[in-house]
């Protein structure tokens, strides 16, 4: 998942993507992330502070090291200090091992946050109101499938307190096959229109309020059996 400008998420998503392989372990994989969110950052400033003033990167650092540094090369350092990429990402899978993670790689210096044993991350404007519903809801990493389908869209339901996020969303879940291979699914429709009726119908709407004709159907009495069958298939458990 990324949020931020275009700019800088471009830029850092197409150098991620280049990479054949970021790393085979957890401590591997943070460490290349940070190397290529800090060259992208660099090469921004480059861009955007540096040659327009017929500058290279060296003759600028040379410049700032010195003892007197002119009030051209200050302005510079002050502009490059101000500067922020303002792009963020999540990244989540598994290592070479097969062990889940999960990473934040955050602005403005790229630095990465393991929230493996957290169990969960946010990014972008309405993280905060994600990251406290989610608390509130005593998330856990434990948590079975199906649960943690419902919380992640009550999450991103609270997210939408913020006047930037918008309404729309989709669902992935990545997974380990019978055989140990990655698999990725994206949810089906009727799957997550079930997840919305039952969150409005438990959380969203207040007992005082009559349901009105332009709401969501109050979803059906085994909603709880069908999201864990949905899962247990999924997953090639037993429901």
């Amino acid at each position: 998942m990324m949020s931020g400008d275009e700019e800088g998420t471009s830029r850092v998503l197409a150098a991620l993507d280049a990479v054949e392989s970021l790393g085979n372990t957890k401590a591997e994989i943070k460490k290349k992330c940070e190397e290529i969110y800090i060259e992208c950052v660099n090469e921004l400033i480059e861009q955007k502070f540096i040659k327009p003033r017929l500058l290279t990167r060296q003759i600028y650092e040379n410049a700032i090291q010195k003892e007197q540094v002119n009030s051209v090369i200050q302005g510079i350092a002050a502009e490059i200090n101000r500067y922020d990429i303002n792009c963020d990402f999540i990244l989540s899978g598994f290592d070479s091992k097969k062990r889940p993670f999960i990473l934040t790689l955050t602005a403005p210096d790229g630095t990465v946050t393991d929230m493996t044993s957290t169990g969960f991350a946010a990014i972008g404007s309405g993280f905060a109101y994600a990251q406290s519903r989610l608390l509130f809801l005593a998330h856990k990493r434990e948590d079975d499938l199906d649960k943690a389908m419902y919380d992640v869209f009550d999450a991103k339901a609270s997210a939408e307190m913020s006047p930037t996020v918008g309404t729309d969303s989709d669902s992935v879940i990545v997974y380990l096959g019978k055989q140990g291979e990655i698999k990725v699914k994206i949810v089906e429709e009727h799957i997550s229109e079930l997840i919305e009726r039952v969150w409005f119908d438990k959380a969203a709407l207040s007992p005082y309020e009559t349901r009105s004709d332009d709401q969501p159907e109050q979803p059906p009495k085994k909603w709880k059996q069908m999201l864990r069958k949905y899962a247990a298939d999924l997953l090639g458990g037993e429901p």
